[in-house]
């Protein structure tokens, strides 16, 4: 699996326990590949990218531990103090919740434990999970999606990150993140997060303060305690806004902290990794019609296992089709946002150096489909075949903090007469755009048009009926709007 640029140091002479953040990655491979089912209709592709990360990960990591952390309802105590905690995030997929069990079917076949406690997250039972195995003596590795588990990293305790869908990952430890965040210290992220505020977990933040700010403010006063102790030596608006604030600011550091003492009992003994049950899980395999995972646990597994098979193995199966990853996801932080501004500027410099011409292929969403009633939602992109993100496009009353750093990005890229870019009805995206106060330049292309000029007898010019003839794909309506975004984005 490839990982970030950095290589962490391991102690080899500890133990290694691996802990999965299995909501966070169930939810990339769901968006990282597209639909996949059974042939009776029961939908897999989490299932089957969530096991391809995972037998990956212990090929490579070679763990003498391993466990996986679920959710266990969408109501913690957490709630009880914040009631909109999370409130703005949509309901799971239809077909993604039944996978759920599925994933913890193959779990329990690879005897893998999997914990989950009512009125917890997934990361608080890491973060328990994680101080439980320095105690014991473990180096400990935790697998997430999400940079909430950063506040874990210890001299014992590093973190892989999954940066593009489920393939590439960023590896953390204490000095990778002195030296991504100015020096600060691992728990030191989580008072940033209290004066920023973190808008994918609907946690406030102050107004007009972003993450240089927040950072700034950190380095020089170490805690929001401390800083909240000295606010009167802090001139102008910060000073009575860290006034106005204090109780939330309090309130949001609390929310945003991974409590580390969950009441869990933790059997050492049934995290201990002693490979899979191969006949339970070559079963479940044959049930989810993961025929190139059969052929690949059962060519690496011990002689003495395969003669212990009363599952027959399918030497001439039908393979399933090679599965297309889709890296499609939302941009709400401001290290996504900075990963994104270098990837696609490195995306232009490569393909200048080749000798090519980069073109950015644009979809926007919008509240009406006229450009004159509708106003902009989010600005999807698109640079390679299966890689697009999502860009929310806020208002003018939403210009704070990662919003406002989204809008002047957003601006960057749609002004660069240089950045060519590409569209469906761009008449209509450039008047809608300009209503919303961007201006698109470098426009070198538009599906609509084209598809007119190509043929003027289409009756239906749609980007569902252009991908359908042209391309052979249907683009279906999606129950996760960032699916539905990219999709449309990576069409055009």
């Amino acid at each position: 699996m490839e990982k970030g640029v950095k290589v962490l140091k391991q102690n080899h002479a500890k133990e290694k326990f691996l802990i999965l953040d299995g909501n966070s990655l169930t939810h990339r491979a769901y968006h990282a590949i597209n639909s996949l089912t059974t042939s009776q209709g029961v939908p897999t592709n989490a299932v089957y990218g969530f096991t391809n990360m995972l037998l990956k990960l212990i090929e490579e990591e070679q763990p003498d531990y391993v466990g996986v952390a679920f959710d266990k309802g969408r109501i913690t105590f957490r709630h009880e103090v914040y009631a909109d905690y999370k409130g703005h995030r949509s309901a799971t997929p239809e077909d993604l919740r039944p996978q759920f069990p599925l994933i913890k079917r193959v779990l329990k076949a690879m005897r893998i434990p999997v914990f989950e406690l009512e009125n917890y997250e997934a990361d608080d039972l890491i973060g328990t999970l994680v101080h439980l195995a320095e105690e014991k003596g473990l180096q400990s590795t935790i697998i997430s999606g999400d940079r909430d588990v950063l506040q874990l990293v210890s001299p014992v305790t590093h973190v892989l990150i999954t940066r593009r869908g489920i393939s590439v990952m960023e590896a953390y430890d204490v000095e990778q993140i002195a030296e991504k965040y100015g020096g600060l210290a691992p728990q030191q992220l989580i008072d940033i997060k209290a004066l920023e505020g973190d808008a994918s977990d609907n946690i406030p933040g102050v107004p007009s303060v972003g993450p240089k700010t927040a950072q700034k403010l950190i380095r020089q006063y170490a805690s929001i305690e401390r800083l909240l102790e000295h606010r009167a030596e802090i001139r102008g608006k910060l000073s009575g806004l860290l006034n106005e604030y204090s109780d939330q600011i309090h309130r949001s550091k609390w929310l945003a902290t991974i409590v580390r003492d969950v009441p869990i009992q933790v059997n050492w003994k049934q995290c201990q990794y002693r490979g899979p049950n191969y006949q339970e899980l070559i079963q479940a395999f044959r049930e989810l019609e993961f025929r190139t995972l059969i052929k690949r646990i059962t060519t690496a597994m011990p002689g003495s296992a395969r003669t212990e098979l009363e599952v027959p193995v399918e030497t001439e199966a039908r393979l399933e089709p090679e599965l297309m990853e889709h890296d499609y996801w939302r941009i709400t932080e401001e290290d996504d946002l900075e990963a994104l501004v270098e990837e696609i500027e490195t995306w232009r410099k490569q393909a200048q150096l080749a000798g090519e011409t980069p073109v950015l292929a644009l979809y926007v969403e919008a509240t009406d489909p006229h450009p004159l009633r509708g106003e902009p939602l989010s600005l999807n992109l698109c640079w390679q075949n299966g890689r697009a993100r999502q860009l929310l496009l806020p208002t003018d009353q939403e210009l704070t903090g990662i919003k406002n750093r989204l809008s002047t990005q957003i601006k960057a890229w749609l002004e660069d007469a240089e950045l060519l870019k590409v569209l469906h009805d761009a008449k209509s995206v450039w008047v809608l755009m300009h209503r919303a106060g961007y201006t698109i330049q470098g426009m070198v292309g538009d599906t609509l048009l084209e598809a007119y000029l190509t043929n003027p007898a289409l009756a239906k010019l749609s980007l569902e009926d252009l991908s359908l003839q042209y391309l052979n794909q249907l683009i279906l309506p999606a129950p996760d709007p960032v699916w539905e975004g990219c999709r449309r984005a990576e069409a055009v």
